[in-house]
């Protein structure tokens, strides 16, 4: 027996795979006249193949982007313009992320590194909203790849839980960075199952807590800048690296002192 679908139906099922892709003229992405379907939206997904243009003071709400290959130059400098929130969607398989500045990222904001590059500047190279992030955290994923950010991470206060996930490629945060910067305020979640996390330090501050680095496979890289829970066990204020059990992952801490690393454990 034939089976007849409603066209009804048909069009449903389309719109929920609308997309649209990059044309490259005018370049900025921001711009309708450069995509071939309008704007890339949570329901119409865009794709870039080519060099393209993120100017300053345009913020992705609700996007969802797939950065395929050529450039993304991001002109922003500063945490406070190009954010990304809206429960957007920023996917890297290709091409190059390049940004100068802070990243804000809240709002339920997603950020996945699958090939590619992204590169980030700027003294804390990701944020989290300012007031907390009171709208909800963020996910850093990265599966191969590479993610590189002028800096450690400074939450701001997030109320919400922020993970940073890598499962492959490598994720490097606070390259030629001073080690006073730590990796501060409470929720962050670490969780290393792959790859390579490579943090020029650990320096967890004394008054917030949830801050753990879970590796079960992979490797983290403690560098120049040190390691400090700044908490007497690190389960009480829930600041330590976790390996669970079965873990194969290593941690390699560079200029450690063993007997103060070892009465921390």
């Amino acid at each position: 027996m034939k089976r007849v679908i409603p066209l009804t139906a048909l069009l449903c099922a389309s719109s929920l795979h609308a997309a649209t892709t990059y044309t490259g003229s005018p370049n900025s992405i921001f711009d309708a006249a450069s995509w071939d379907n309008g704007l890339p939206g949570l329901a119409n997904q865009g794709t870039i193949n080519a060099d393209a243009a993120w100017p300053s003071d345009n913020d992705m709400n609700g996007w969802d982007l797939l950065l395929a290959g050529g450039t993304l130059t991001d002109a922003s400098t500063s945490f406070s313009t190009n954010e990304i929130y809206g429960a957007s969607k920023l996917a890297i398989q290709g091409g190059t992320w390049a940004r100068g500045g802070v990243v804000r990222l809240h709002g339920g904001a997603e950020v996945t590194v699958s090939g590619g590059s992204a590169s980030i500047g700027g003294i804390a190279a990701i944020s989290a909203a300012t007031g907390g992030g009171e709208d909800g955290g963020f996910t850093l994923n990265v599966s191969s790849g590479s993610f590189t950010s002028n800096n450690v991470i400074n939450f701001n206060n997030q109320l919400n839980t922020s993970t940073i996930n890598i499962t492959g490629g490598t994720a490097t945060m606070g390259y030629g960075s001073s080690d006073t910067r730590p990796i501060d305020e409470s929720n962050t979640l670490f969780n290393v199952s792959g790859g390579t996390l490579d943090l020029y330090s650990l320096r967890m501050t004394a008054t917030d807590n949830n801050i753990v680095v879970t590796v079960s496979s992979g490797t983290l890289v403690v560098g120049a800048g040190g390691y400090d829970p700044n908490s007497v066990d690190g389960l009480t204020d829930m600041r330590y690296v976790n390996f669970p059990a079965g873990s194969t992952g290593s941690w390699t801490l560079a200029g450690a002192d063993q007997a103060a690393f070892e009465a921390l454990y």
